[in-house]
C-alpha cells in the first residue's frame, strides 16, 4: 500500500514539473478584418520565434517554430465550419511569415516576401491541393507605431484554390 501511495505521489509531481514550465514565447491574439463569412479565423503574434522552413525526403515543405529573441511569427488561421458528422470533413488555411521584433515600415512584393519566410498552409482531404506552399506571388505592407502593428497582405498561390487572398489586421 506504501508503495502505490508513494508511486502515485511520484507520478502527481512528475505532472506538475511539466506544467511548470516557462515557454519564453508570448502568443497575443489580433483583431483581423479578412474571414470568410462560412468560417473563424484567428492572427495570432508568437514573440521571440523564428520560422524555420524544412523539406522532408519526399519534397513536402514543413515548419518549426524555434526560439529567436529577434523575431516573431505573425500566424493567420481559416478554419471552415463543416458537418463534423462526416469523416476527413476539416478545410483550414494559414499564412505565416516572420517579422524582425525592431522596424518601423516594411514592404514586400513578389519574390521579395521570402525575406519573411513567407509559407501558406491548405490543410484539408483535397487531393492534390493539401500542403505548404512558399508565397512568392503577392504585396505585404507592415507598420509599427509605438506598440501598435498593422499588416495588410494580399497574396496567390499558382495552381492551388484558396479561399484567403487578402489579411489585414491590427497587433496591439
Amino acid at each position: 500500500m506504501k508503495q502505490a501511495v508513494l508511486f502515485l505521489s511520484f507520478l502527481c509531481m512528475s505532472c506538475n514539473c511539466a506544467k511548470n514550465q516557462v515557454n519564453n514565447s508570448i502568443v497575443k491574439k489580433t483583431s483581423s478584418s479578412s474571414c470568410p463569412n462560412d468560417g473563424k479565423c484567428t492572427t495570432n503574434l508568437i514573440e521571440n520565434k523564428s520560422l524555420n522552413i524544412k523539406t522532408d525526403a519526399t519534397g513536402a515543405i514543413y515548419y518549426e517554430l524555434t526560439d529567436n529573441s529577434k523575431t516573431s511569427i505573425i500566424k493567420f488561421e481559416y478554419n471552415k465550419t463543416v458537418d463534423t458528422t462526416f469523416q476527413d470533413n476539416s478545410y483550414r488555411e494559414e499564412v505565416l511569415f516572420e517579422i524582425p521584433n525592431q522596424f518601423d515600415e516594411i514592404n514586400l512584393k513578389d519574390d521579395k516576401l521570402e525575406l519573411v519566410k513567407m509559407i501558406f498552409g491548405k490543410h484539408c482531404f483535397c487531393k492534390g491541393q493539401a500542403g505548404i506552399f512558399t508565397i512568392i506571388k503577392g504585396k505585404l505592407n507592415l507598420k509599427k507605431k509605438e506598440k501598435t502593428t498593422s499588416f495588410n497582405l494580399e497574396f496567390e498561390i499558382l495552381n492551388i484554390d484558396h479561399k484567403i487572398k487578402k489579411i489585414s489586421g491590427t497587433i496591439k
